[in-house]
């Protein structure tokens, strides 16, 4: 007759602590979607977890131990997907940058383009065409407000490439103004006397007031110090690009970056920042318009 094997006797520090891990996964489930930076510290602590519950046998009751592998399991599978997502955001985010270096090089390799005149909201639409992707990747709207229609002459690919990259930051940059409300830009069409303002505002992240007064921004390769937050990726070309087409055309970039918040220091980089890029662009000749406010489609 075969004895049965003792067995192991019951550990009340391991049904503490494994006590304990269940409610760190079910805390860490609910908490993940609103702390993405702490997603990697999270995979850690699930894979861990996952660990201990291998190396114990019979140690803890059976059921808190299926219990809690069970839970670690869904965390890291969570993880995953979650970085899955940022990768593709990653792509996303960078695929028209790539494409509009692509294109400054390619349109000056042959015959220099010719001019044409077109409605500003014209060129507008036409940007925000090609960032329709990474706007909804981002859960960003764009809005515009539209006061007048005004043309230019201008050469169309290189100044709805410099108003898409001028957008580009924009959506990349932009936090949510109200909690449980989605971001968005604005884009505003503002007409003077013998120039037309495309002004492109976001609201979020901060922009050093040195690196605005001493044009740091628009040199070639230029990364902020701020460019970084929450570990947005770039490639410090598109305003720089911006300012050069603008230049071309005896127009200028002009920005602003100033605190959203009343009562907080415009030095103060903690909070969020309204910030506002603006091309702006000889007037052609105009038509009579009326005031509209949307969305960009």
């Amino acid at each position: 007759m075969k004895l049965r094997e003792p067995v192991p006797p019951v550990v009340p520090e391991l049904v503490v602590r494994f006590a304990h891990y269940r409610s760190i996964l079910v805390a860490k489930h609910g908490d993940m979607i609103q702390n993405v930076l702490q997603i990697p510290k999270y995979h850690l602590i699930a894979l861990r977890i996952m660990n201990d519950c291998s190396s114990i046998d019979g140690l803890a009751p059976r059921e808190l131990i299926k219990s809690v592998r069970s839970q670690a399991a869904e965390l890291a599978r969570l993880c995953n997907l979650s970085n899955l997502h940022r990768v593709r955001s990653a792509v996303i985010e960078m695929a028209y940058p790539i494409n509009s270096l692509r294109e400054k090089f390619v349109a000056h390799t042959g015959h220099p383009e010719e001019r044409e005149r077109i409605d500003v909201v014209r060129l507008i639409r036409l940007a925000v065409a090609q960032l329709q992707d990474f706007a909804k990747a981002r859960n960003v709207s764009v809005k515009y407000v539209d006061s007048s229609a005004v043309r230019v002459e201008v050469v169309r690919r290189d100044v709805v490439r410099a108003i898409g990259n001028i957008v580009h930051n924009a959506i990349k940059y932009s936090w949510s103004r109200e909690v449980g409300e989605p971001p968005f830009i604005r884009i505003s069409v503002v007409e003077m006397v013998t120039k037309v303002n495309i002004e492109v505002e976001n609201w979020g992240v901060a922009i050093p007031a040195d690196e605005i007064s001493t044009g740091s921004l628009l040199r070639f390769g230029f990364r902020g110090r701020r460019s970084g937050d929450r570990r947005r990726i770039g490639s410090g070309i598109g305003l720089a690009d911006a300012d050069r087409v603008a230049k071309a055309h005896n127009g200028a970039i002009r920005i602003s970056s100033r605190s959203a918040r009343a009562g907080t220091r415009d030095d103060d980089y903690s909070g969020p920042f309204l910030t506002t890029v603006m091309l702006e662009l000889p007037i052609i000749d105009r038509e009579v318009g009326h005031e509209t406010e949307g969305a960009l489609d």
